[in-house]
């Protein structure tokens, strides 16, 4: 099994596409976006009072992916947003869910430049306001306890207006189980059009 120590050179994958004003919460999401990996948005900007935006079903601009789905409880491994063609995106929030568990959040999260942990580690968010991403890979560390159903769950920020919500990667599985090879998932997206795209 890698470890991050096998990953000297390449714990955080960034393409850095200029300094551009980022239409996600230039900190990251902040706590109160834990359980609902939701933004509040307005139709107003910041101004709780107009009315919530709704999200919209939409498919497929990003991959999340993992680089090994046969893991042992305690063990780490990396999880990769990357865009599809030339959508990048300029926030996100990434989580471990079980499904079948509500809100709660699996194992822990490794933190590193241009990233920050939220949630009691167990959520990794953008950190820097002035970065595109197109591609990020994190590092998750699994609880240490089966890991049957869970997969990773993201929210990403792709320009003020657009938000996608519940991309979801494959399910990983404990060691010992016969493997289908991990391969990159279009995954199925909400949209949310809005006049404004924040972590509120």
């Amino acid at each position: 099994m890698m470890t991050v120590s096998s990953y000297p050179y390449i714990l955080m994958c960034i393409t850095f596409l200029g300094h551009v004003r980022v239409g996600a919460y230039p900190d990251g999401a902040p706590e109160t976006a834990c359980d609902s990996m939701r933004p509040m948005h307005y139709t107003v900007k910041n101004d709780q009072s107009s009315e919530l935006i709704q999200p919209k079903s939409w498919t497929g601009l990003y991959t999340l992916t993992v680089n090994s789905r046969g893991v042992q409880p305690g063990s780490d491994f990396g999880v990769t947003i990357a865009s599809v063609g030339a959508n990048s995106f300029k926030g996100f929030l990434l989580e471990a869910r079980r499904d079948g568990n509500g809100t709660k959040r699996f194992g822990t999260f490794l933190n590193k430049n241009y990233t920050k942990l939220i949630c009691g580690n167990s959520a990794i968010t953008h950190a820097q306001g002035a970065i595109t991403f197109t591609a990020l890979t994190a590092f998750w560390v699994a609880p240490k306890e089966p890991l049957n159903n869970i997969r990773f769950h993201a929210t990403l920020v792709r320009q003020y207006d657009e938000i996608y919500l519940d991309v979801t990667s494959e399910f990983i599985v404990g060691s010992g189980v016969t493997l289908v090879p991990s391969v990159a998932v279009l995954v199925g997206v909400t949209l949310i059009n809005a006049v404004t795209c924040m972590f509120h």
